[in-house]
Order: C-alpha cells, then sequence, then structure tokens
C-alpha cells in the first residue's frame, strides 16, 4: 500500500509543473519565437526554451516559468493592447528611414482562456516617424528577454558561435 501511495505521489510530481498545474491546464501560455530567422524560442506549452548557436545548430532545455511570471507576461501583453494587433504587423514602407539586415523576426502564439492569438513581426526597417504599435511590439519583447534571460536555465547555456550576414 505505502508503495503504491509513493508511486502515484511520484507521478503526479513528476506530470505537474513548478507552477502546480500542467501547460495543458493553464488559461495562459506562450510560443514566443525571436531573433534572426526567430530561431530563439520561448514555449510555455511545452515548458522549453530553445538558443541559436548559429554556428552550433540550437540546444534546448526545459524552462518552467511560474505563476507569477506568466502573469506578468500576461499583463504585459495586455497593457500593450496586443490582442487588437493584427495577425501580421508590417510599418509603411514607404515612412522608411533604413533597412536593417540582418533583422530580427518575432512570432507570438498566445492562448487565453480558450482564445489563440498568434502575430508574425518582421523587423527590418526603422521608419521616419514614431510608431506606437512597433514600440508598444518592443517593449513586450524587452520584458519577455530580460525576464527570462536571468533565469539560470538560460545563463548555464553555451554561447553562440559565428554571426549572420
Amino acid at each position: 500500500m505505502n508503495r503504491f501511495l509513493i508511486i502515484t505521489i511520484a507521478i503526479l510530481l513528476l506530470s505537474c509543473t513548478e507552477t502546480g498545474i500542467s501547460p495543458e491546464d493553464r488559461d495562459f501560455n506562450i510560443l514566443f519565437r525571436y531573433g534572426v530567422g526567430a530561431r530563439n524560442e520561448l514555449d510555455t506549452f511545452q515548458n522549453t526554451f530553445t538558443k541559436d548557436l548559429i554556428s552550433d545548430g540550437t540546444v534546448t532545455v526545459s524552462l518552467v516559468l511560474s505563476e507569477a511570471e506568466l502573469h506578468a507576461i500576461q499583463s504585459k501583453l495586455q497593457q500593450s493592447d496586443f490582442f487588437s494587433y493584427p495577425d501580421t504587423f508590417r510599418v509603411d514602407v514607404k515612412d522608411t528611414v533604413r533597412y536593417i539586415e540582418p533583422h530580427s523576426t518575432f512570432y507570438f502564439r498566445v492562448k487565453t482562456g480558450s482564445n489563440i492569438k498568434t502575430l508574425y513581426w518582421d523587423d527590418w526597417i526603422i521608419p521616419s516617424r514614431a510608431d506606437t504599435l512597433r514600440e508598444n511590439l518592443r517593449v513586450i519583447v524587452s520584458f519577455i528577454l530580460d525576464l527570462i534571460s536571468r533565469k539560470p536555465e538560460i545563463l548555464n547555456l553555451p554561447p553562440a558561435r559565428g554571426g549572420y550576414l
């Protein structure tokens, strides 16, 4: 009987995340890809993080965000009116000051309750005038990157070798 109880508890502990809720049961999850070719990836649906090592390919590690961290991301998205953005975000090319190469690409897949919002953005131009929507997206990106960059799982990853032209 004790052995059965121990095995049951062990299975339950292994099937839950640090947050106490499995990713499938959470009301909020995010898949966020970024960087050149969007090869870096935070995936709270799978509790993983993938880093682009450039010349050395990619490496994926387990990464579990706390409920507080997930809530902070969700709040930042709501404050920035993220859910009203188009699925493909574009800045008007006629207002371009210069082009950026290599450029970052961003992809968001956000689940809130039963709703799923996707957003794709190729950030390859610098416009001549301020663009609130673009700046709001930059704030979201910076917030997420700042939050995950301090995680031990990320800090322990090998450095990227090489670069993009």
